[in-house]
């Protein structure tokens, strides 16, 4: 049948072990030390609270209903606690004195979970699936697997230990300012759904983190020392520091950083794929001598008047693609790449980093290549180098490389046009014709005539005003022209 259990005392209740063959529904608060069965325990509809007072199997009833709104204690100490796989609203672990509890199969709460006690997940899974807000706090044991598939928020309300995988599929992940810790063995899978956590640690004993999408971080990612984060191509956003002391996988990722208001403070060497920050303001801290090797697109944008500052005592980096950077303050930093070009900048006690002309400007605009004048080599990428004004001094150019130079040199001078030379006349003409002093006639190209006796010019003269009659106007012409004379 169906019995309702009911206390009506002012004091609290306490029942011994209470056997269910029936159907038995709380209508108020009932401790009890523990219930076994072949009936069913309904904790009825007005938030109920059942405690357990015994230890290893307390809740022992073949069917348990949780109800509405209701809540179940554990408070059994001193002895090992087996805690029922069954579905449950709110679950409090809170014994007395030092106790584990164990979990024995996959639960799942619509409520709050609060464990004061020492929790042994085993390989179980706890999914978290209600509609409102539900506070977690594990304490400082560990979960194995965690899903968040209910409508409504996750809220961390301690630091999160999980041994195993992570899932947010639904709902809102609420880290709360608390930090989650992956500290199992083996590989765990991360799928943040779009969460947003404060910070995360991986601090494994063996194995791997992997991404399985895009996570968002508004704290410190820190990797310990021996741990591997394998990004497998998904971009990490982060608002604090970058503490690497173990592997990255980057996989070809994203890695930007956010948030004006936090210093973010990049920690040991590291390989990213695309690194990228164009928050005006932001301050990115790199540790002292330690290297940044880009493999991807390297962004770097604040805006006029509120630079992106990149600091460090002293520090590395070193772009193997493409460089998008401009109004930034950079301090104490070598470029080992080819020289940095960034427009509207500052740079203090920096090396491969230069203000961008108007030149460089055209050059960004259209996609120019850049020579790197420090590494006296001109890469094997087929550029077209404008290199007007450049002087190059012991420059290698890689074996394979098209190099096309653009130099405009100085025009060459005209030729000088040829010197006309005029013919008057065909027939030919004698000596007896003409009556014009020789010394007179100018012939450039051809005969020269020289007369040394001023008495055997006249004597000609004579001799041809006497036997030839020429047309003065003729006789005028041809005094003003070079005359080629012909043998006759």
């Amino acid at each position: 049948g169906t019995t309702t259990l009911t206390n009506s005392s002012s004091n609290a209740a306490s029942l011994n072990a209470v056997a269910i063959t029936g159907t038995v529904t709380l209508d108020s608060d009932i401790t009890m030390i523990s219930n076994s069965g072949s009936g069913t325990l309904n904790l009825g509809n007005n938030n109920y609270t059942l405690t357990l007072t015994g230890t290893g199997t307390p809740l022992a009833v073949a069917n348990f209903n949780k109800g509405t709104g209701s809540t179940v204690v554990y408070t059994g100490s001193g002895s090992d606690t087996y805690i029922a796989a069954v579905a449950y609203h709110h679950l409090i672990l809170d014994p007395s004195l030092t106790t584990t509890h164990h979990l024995t199969g996959n639960m799942a709460l619509s409520g709050n979970f609060i464990n004061n006690s020492n929790l042994s997940a085993g390989a179980y899974t706890v999914t978290f699936n209600g509609t409102g807000t539900q506070n977690l706090n594990a304490g400082d044991s560990a979960l194995y697997n965690l899903t968040h598939s209910g409508s409504g928020i996750l809220k961390l309300m301690h630091d999160l230990y999980i041994n195993n995988d992570f899932t947010n599929s639904c709902g809102i992940f609420n880290a709360n300012g608390y930090t989650v810790f992956f500290r199992g063995s083996g590989r765990q899978n991360i799928t943040s759904g779009n969460a947003t956590f404060y910070n995360v640690t991986i601090n494994k004993s063996s194995g791997s983190c992997v991404l399985l999408d895009a996570i968002n971080i508004s704290g410190d990612l820190t990797i310990a020392s021996g741990n591997t984060l394998n990004a497998s191509g998904k971009t990490i956003t982060l608002a604090g520091d970058w503490a690497n002391y173990g592997t990255f996988i980057h996989g070809n990722n994203t890695v930007i950083f956010n948030n004006a208001a936090n210093i973010s403070n990049i920690y040991n060497s590291n390989t990213f794929y695309n690194l990228a920050c164009t928050i005006a303001g932001k301050n990115i801290v790199f540790a002292t001598n330690t290297t940044q090797s880009v493999m991807g697109n390297m962004t770097f944008y604040g805006t006029a008047g509120n630079l992106l500052t990149l600091t460090g005592q002293s520090w590395n980096i070193w772009p193997k693609g493409s460089v998008n950077v401009n109004f930034l303050c950079v301090n104490n930093s070598h470029n080992l790449g080819p020289i940095i070009y960034s427009m509207s900048s500052i740079f203090h006690n920096c090396i491969g980093w230069a203000q961008m002309g108007p030149r460089q400007a055209e050059e960004a605009t259209q996609g120019t290549d850049t020579i790197n004048p420090s590494a006296n080599t001109i890469a094997n990428n087929n550029m077209a180098a404008a290199l007007d004004n450049l002087m190059l001094s012991n420059v290698s150019i890689a074996s394979g490389t098209n190099l096309v130079s653009m130099v405009e040199l100085p025009a060459a001078k005209p030729a000088p046009a040829p010197t006309a030379v005029r013919t008057i006349q065909e027939t030919p003409v004698t000596v007896k014709e003409i009556t014009q002093p020789i010394k007179d006639i100018v012939k450039p190209a051809t005969t020269t005539i020289k007369m040394e006796e001023e008495d055997k010019t006249k004597a000609i003269k004579d001799k041809a005003a006497k036997d030839t009659t020429i047309v003065p106007e003729k006789r005028q012409e041809e005094t003003e022209e070079a005359i080629t004379l012909s043998p006759g």
